[in-house]
């Protein structure tokens, strides 16, 4: 059974500034039977602090026993620990501190296995660029990064927790890890999210993030290696220098109810399994689709240039801006959808598919046969409850993880099974804007009329 170790990043009284900085600090292997995470109590008001990557022994009250090991981050309920070896074994009550004179940590359990996870709260810009290198993860000892819901964007850049690079630089280099990224909004910079691997049987899940605005490259650079998965959904993806999402093979993507505006010089998917996708370009000369795209009822939203055909017989082509109807300007680009856009009840559920999800990117519940298409569900029930929610238990940090494995329950991701939810999850949380209220209105008011459409549509 594999725990939680929760790590917070922001400006504000976080445990890191920057993500950089805790992938820095915490990169090990999560899957060593040496590496664990115990539950403690954390003692401060001695002459030394407590260090990252300091080397730590461990005590029964002030007597040196035969233990020491590496220790990544102490929180107040929490610390992370590799490389523990020794004669002893560390125990409820031992204590791990580098001297007597300094701060320590006093264990509450025994330890237990690690997930990494990093908390993102939206205290103000953050400028990074993050390279995951030195970790060795596996679908049980993953690293998920994730904004709870209070922090996260409402559907629209600039309303919630995101990391910005002004210059050319990726946002994320990943080298092979299994990672869980949710709820986070990209932008500047070159790739967004790019990989390099070596090893198989590795997945990568991108879950309800916004991507924009790069200055060179794909906005989704996925890695191109045998055996490996990468998963895309409820995610809006728009200005791209180059392609959208670009190449992946000879690994698989998946990509599912996502929302694609204006590549650049290049596809808006190159290359994946693709359903209930629009794609629309505003004036580029190149195609939405490359012919080696493959799956269901996608939007090809054409204005200029070479027209290669969405996939699946149920596709939409050639649609304008004013029959996708967007809340859309160009100067604030905005891509939800209008009450009478085409996208409505034209795709298909993709709940028993390739990802498993019954969500939005906002948490509204998809209902019926015939989801809307992209990320954004304009009918359904209420968004952000405890009970749906996007992205599989974002909120729940819990105290154990199955696996890191699609489930077809009423989340949409992982199945993180128990639930300790580090905030509250009702709609009271809400920013006070009219992007939100809006929403709320639509999905309180819209229901009637979209479980009648469902039914005439097709």
């Amino acid at each position: 059974m594999s725990i939680q170790f929760v790590c917070t990043i922001g400006r504000t009284d976080r445990d890191y500034t920057h993500l950089s900085l805790w992938s820095d600090n915490l990169a090990c292997d999560l899957t060593s039977s040496s590496t664990k995470v115990f539950s403690c109590t954390k003692h401060t008001g001695n002459t030394y602090e407590l260090r990252d990557g300091c080397i730590v022994h461990l005590y029964s009250g002030n007597t040196l026993l035969n233990c020491t090991a590496t220790l990544h981050h102490a929180t107040s309920t929490q610390v992370l620990l590799s490389n523990i070896q020794g004669t002893s074994t560390p125990t409820t009550g031992n204590i791990f501190r580098e001297s007597l004179n300094h701060d320590y940590v006093t264990l509450t359990n025994t330890g237990d296995s690690v997930i990494a996870v990093a908390e993102c709260y939206n205290d103000e810009v953050i400028w990074d660029s993050i390279v995951f290198d030195s970790w060795v993860t596996s679908s049980t000892n993953y690293i998920k990064i994730y904004t709870p819901i209070a922090e996260r964007h409402t559907g629209k850049a600039n309303t919630g927790f995101g990391i910005f690079d002004p210059g050319a630089n990726e946002i994320i280099i990943l080298k092979d890890v299994d990672i869980i990224i949710e709820g986070i909004e990209f932008s500047g910079g070159a790739s967004h999210i790019a990989g390099d691997y070596t090893k198989p049987n590795k997945n990568i899940y991108i879950d309800s993030c916004i991507f924009h605005d790069n200055n060179w490259g794909a906005l989704i650079q996925p890695p191109k290696f045998s055996s490996l998965t990468i998963k895309v959904w409820n995610c809006i993806l728009y200005n791209s220098a180059y392609s959208i999402i670009d190449f992946c093979s000879p690994s698989t993507l998946y990509i599912e109810n996502c929302t694609l505006y204006n590549p650049g010089s290049g596809y808006g998917v190159s290359e994946g399994q693709c359903y209930n996708i629009i794609v629309h370009r505003g004036g580029s000369n190149y195609a939405c689709f490359n012919s080696i795209v493959t799956g269901n009822y996608n939007c090809d939203g054409l204005e200029y240039g070479v027209d290669n055909t969405a996939p699946g017989i149920y596709s939409l082509h050639n649609k304008s801006l004013e029959d996708i109807a967007w809340y859309n300007s160009y100067e604030n680009i905005d891509l939800h959808i209008w009450d009478n856009s085409i996208l409505i009840n034209s795709g298909v559920t993709r709940v028993n598919g390739n990802i498993k999800f019954n969500t939005d990117i906002l948490g509204v519940t998809r209902e019926g046969y015939y989801w809307d298409i992209g990320a954004f569900q304009i009918g359904g029930s209420s968004s952000y409850s405890s009970s749906s929610s996007s992205s599989c238990s974002s909120e729940s940090l819990s105290s154990s993880s199955s696996s890191f494995s699609i489930t077809s329950s009423s989340s949409s991701s992982f199945s993180i099974t128990s639930s300790s939810s580090s905030s509250s999850s009702s709609s009271s949380e809400f920013p006070n804007n009219w992007l939100l209220l809006r929403d709320y209105i639509q999905i309180n008011n819209l229901t009637l009329r979209d479980y009648m459409q469902r039914g005439t549509n097709k």
